[in-house]
Protein backbone atom coordinates (compact mmCIF):
# COMPACT_ATOMS: atom_id res chain seq x y z
CA UNK A 1 0.00 0.00 0.00
CA UNK A 2 1.28 3.28 -0.94
CA UNK A 3 1.59 6.08 2.03
CA UNK A 4 -1.30 7.95 2.52
CA UNK A 5 -2.16 11.92 1.40
CA UNK A 6 -4.55 14.23 0.58
CA UNK A 7 -3.24 16.47 -2.14
CA UNK A 8 -5.01 18.62 -4.29
CA UNK A 9 -3.95 19.43 -8.09
CA UNK A 10 -5.99 21.00 -10.85
CA UNK A 11 -9.19 21.15 -9.13
CA UNK A 12 -9.28 17.30 -8.08
CA UNK A 13 -8.48 15.67 -5.33
CA UNK A 14 -5.10 13.39 -5.60
CA UNK A 15 -5.53 10.93 -3.06
CA UNK A 16 -2.63 8.33 -2.81
CA UNK A 17 -3.84 5.58 -0.80
CA UNK A 18 -4.14 2.31 -2.21
CA UNK A 19 -1.88 -0.16 -4.52
CA UNK A 20 0.82 1.29 -6.48
CA UNK A 21 2.58 -1.54 -7.75
CA UNK A 22 1.40 -5.48 -8.98
CA UNK A 23 -0.50 -7.28 -7.19
CA UNK A 24 -1.05 -11.24 -7.59
CA UNK A 25 -2.62 -14.18 -6.08
CA UNK A 26 -0.63 -17.41 -5.52
CA UNK A 27 -1.85 -20.58 -5.08
CA UNK A 28 0.73 -23.61 -3.99
CA UNK A 29 0.30 -27.07 -1.77
CA UNK A 30 1.20 -25.45 1.10
CA UNK A 31 4.77 -24.55 0.55
CA UNK A 32 5.56 -21.00 -1.03
CA UNK A 33 9.22 -20.11 -2.94
CA UNK A 34 9.29 -16.85 -1.18
CA UNK A 35 12.53 -15.68 -2.86
CA UNK A 36 15.38 -17.50 -4.58
CA UNK A 37 18.86 -16.29 -3.35
CA UNK A 38 21.91 -17.72 -6.09
CA UNK A 39 25.11 -17.87 -4.82
CA UNK A 40 27.85 -17.84 -7.40
CA UNK A 41 32.02 -18.22 -6.28
CA UNK A 42 34.98 -17.90 -8.89
CA UNK A 43 36.25 -21.43 -8.88
CA UNK A 44 39.07 -21.24 -11.30
CA UNK A 45 42.61 -20.31 -10.46
CA UNK A 46 43.72 -16.86 -9.49
CA UNK A 47 43.35 -14.83 -12.37
CA UNK A 48 46.34 -12.44 -13.12
CA UNK A 49 45.28 -11.70 -16.54
CA UNK A 50 42.19 -10.57 -18.07
CA UNK A 51 39.63 -13.63 -18.20
CA UNK A 52 38.05 -14.66 -21.11
CA UNK A 53 34.95 -17.29 -22.03
CA UNK A 54 37.76 -19.41 -23.07
CA UNK A 55 39.83 -19.32 -20.53
CA UNK A 56 37.80 -18.77 -17.33
CA UNK A 57 38.21 -21.68 -14.70
CA UNK A 58 34.28 -21.95 -14.29
CA UNK A 59 32.20 -20.79 -11.41
CA UNK A 60 30.48 -22.39 -8.32
CA UNK A 61 26.55 -22.31 -7.85
CA UNK A 62 25.19 -22.68 -4.67
CA UNK A 63 21.09 -21.78 -4.72
CA UNK A 64 19.98 -20.86 -1.50
CA UNK A 65 16.01 -21.41 -1.41
CA UNK A 66 13.96 -19.75 1.10
CA UNK A 67 10.38 -21.29 1.64
CA UNK A 68 7.42 -20.25 3.60
CA UNK A 69 5.01 -23.08 4.76
CA UNK A 70 1.54 -23.30 6.59
CA UNK A 71 2.39 -26.65 8.30
CA UNK A 72 5.97 -29.27 7.88
CA UNK A 73 6.37 -31.46 5.50
CA UNK A 74 9.18 -34.30 5.12
CA UNK A 75 10.81 -35.06 1.91
CA UNK A 76 10.13 -32.32 -0.03
CA UNK A 77 11.25 -32.15 -3.34
CA UNK A 78 13.25 -29.22 -4.92
CA UNK A 79 14.57 -29.30 -8.75
CA UNK A 80 16.81 -26.30 -10.05
CA UNK A 81 17.56 -26.09 -14.00
CA UNK A 82 19.53 -23.52 -15.55
CA UNK A 83 20.24 -22.32 -18.82
CA UNK A 84 23.94 -23.22 -18.89
CA UNK A 85 22.67 -27.19 -18.40
CA UNK A 86 23.30 -26.80 -14.52
CA UNK A 87 20.37 -29.00 -12.86
CA UNK A 88 19.94 -30.30 -9.31
CA UNK A 89 17.15 -31.80 -7.61
CA UNK A 90 17.15 -32.19 -3.58
CA UNK A 91 14.44 -33.60 -0.99
CA UNK A 92 14.39 -31.29 2.23
CA UNK A 93 12.44 -31.46 5.52
CA UNK A 94 10.50 -27.92 5.41
CA UNK A 95 9.20 -26.69 8.83
CA UNK A 96 6.22 -24.94 9.36
CA UNK A 97 6.71 -21.04 9.11
CA UNK A 98 10.05 -19.79 7.23
CA UNK A 99 12.56 -21.82 6.13
CA UNK A 100 15.63 -21.45 3.80
CA UNK A 101 17.44 -24.73 2.14
CA UNK A 102 20.36 -24.67 -0.24
CA UNK A 103 21.42 -26.66 -3.49
CA UNK A 104 24.77 -26.79 -4.44
CA UNK A 105 24.62 -26.87 -8.66
CA UNK A 106 27.51 -28.73 -10.90
CA UNK A 107 30.32 -26.38 -11.31
CA UNK A 108 28.91 -23.94 -14.57
CA UNK A 109 32.16 -24.55 -16.75
CA UNK A 110 30.64 -23.05 -20.43
CA UNK A 111 29.57 -19.71 -19.46
CA UNK A 112 29.79 -17.08 -21.02
CA UNK A 113 30.99 -13.93 -18.83
CA UNK A 114 29.14 -10.62 -18.24
CA UNK A 115 30.92 -7.34 -18.85
CA UNK A 116 30.45 -3.96 -17.78
CA UNK A 117 29.06 -1.12 -19.99
CA UNK A 118 31.16 -0.98 -23.16
CA UNK A 119 33.42 -3.73 -22.37
CA UNK A 120 31.30 -6.61 -24.01
CA UNK A 121 28.77 -8.34 -23.92
CA UNK A 122 26.53 -9.10 -20.61
CA UNK A 123 25.03 -12.61 -21.22
CA UNK A 124 22.46 -13.44 -18.29
CA UNK A 125 21.37 -16.92 -17.85
CA UNK A 126 17.90 -18.18 -16.06
CA UNK A 127 17.87 -20.28 -13.42
CA UNK A 128 14.64 -22.10 -12.21
CA UNK A 129 13.50 -23.34 -8.50
CA UNK A 130 10.33 -25.61 -9.14
CA UNK A 131 8.53 -27.44 -6.77
CA UNK A 132 5.20 -29.50 -6.64
CA UNK A 133 3.41 -26.32 -6.52
CA UNK A 134 5.36 -23.26 -7.00
CA UNK A 135 7.99 -22.03 -9.32
CA UNK A 136 10.66 -19.07 -9.17
CA UNK A 137 13.02 -17.80 -11.72
CA UNK A 138 16.24 -15.64 -11.40
CA UNK A 139 18.29 -14.24 -14.32
CA UNK A 140 22.44 -14.24 -13.36
CA UNK A 141 25.36 -13.09 -14.83
CA UNK A 142 29.16 -14.61 -14.38
CA UNK A 143 31.77 -12.31 -13.33
CA UNK A 144 35.28 -12.41 -11.17
CA UNK A 145 36.40 -9.62 -9.39
CA UNK A 146 39.12 -9.48 -6.69
CA UNK A 147 40.31 -6.31 -5.50
CA UNK A 148 44.26 -6.47 -5.36
CA UNK A 149 46.70 -4.64 -3.72
CA UNK A 150 50.30 -5.91 -4.60
CA UNK A 151 51.95 -7.45 -7.90
CA UNK A 152 49.74 -10.31 -8.66
CA UNK A 153 51.92 -11.05 -11.25
CA UNK A 154 54.61 -12.21 -9.33
CA UNK A 155 53.72 -16.35 -8.28
CA UNK A 156 55.89 -15.55 -4.65
CA UNK A 157 52.96 -12.71 -3.93
CA UNK A 158 50.39 -14.85 -4.96
CA UNK A 159 51.38 -18.14 -3.28
CA UNK A 160 51.98 -15.62 -0.13
CA UNK A 161 48.89 -13.80 -0.18
CA UNK A 162 46.22 -17.04 0.11
CA UNK A 163 43.92 -16.56 3.09
CA UNK A 164 45.99 -13.23 3.84
CA UNK A 165 43.30 -10.37 4.58
CA UNK A 166 45.18 -6.75 3.49
CA UNK A 167 49.11 -6.21 2.00
CA UNK A 168 50.71 -3.39 2.33
CA UNK A 169 50.94 -2.35 -1.40
CA UNK A 170 47.15 -0.34 -2.45
CA UNK A 171 45.81 -0.69 -6.54
CA UNK A 172 42.60 -2.40 -8.06
CA UNK A 173 42.45 -4.93 -10.27
CA UNK A 174 38.78 -6.39 -11.76
CA UNK A 175 39.74 -9.95 -13.04
CA UNK A 176 42.97 -9.37 -13.63
CA UNK A 177 42.10 -6.19 -15.68
CA UNK A 178 43.50 -2.48 -14.25
CA UNK A 179 40.34 -0.99 -12.74
CA UNK A 180 39.57 2.85 -14.36
CA UNK A 181 38.32 5.25 -11.95
CA UNK A 182 36.63 8.44 -13.28
CA UNK A 183 36.65 11.12 -11.12
CA UNK A 184 35.15 14.62 -12.20
CA UNK A 185 35.45 14.16 -15.73
CA UNK A 186 39.24 12.76 -15.63
CA UNK A 187 39.98 9.21 -16.42
CA UNK A 188 42.88 7.95 -13.51
CA UNK A 189 44.42 4.33 -13.78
Amino acid sequence: WAPYGDTFLDGAWTFSKGLWKSAYVAASDGVLISHVVPQIAYAGAYPTAPLTDATHGGFDVTVRVHLDSDEAYDGYELSITSDWGGEASATVDVPAGASAHEVALPRADGVRLWWPNNMGDRPLYNLTVATAGAAASRRVGFRAFALVTGNDTNPEYVAESVNVSGTSGHGMRASGAPLKIFRRGMECS
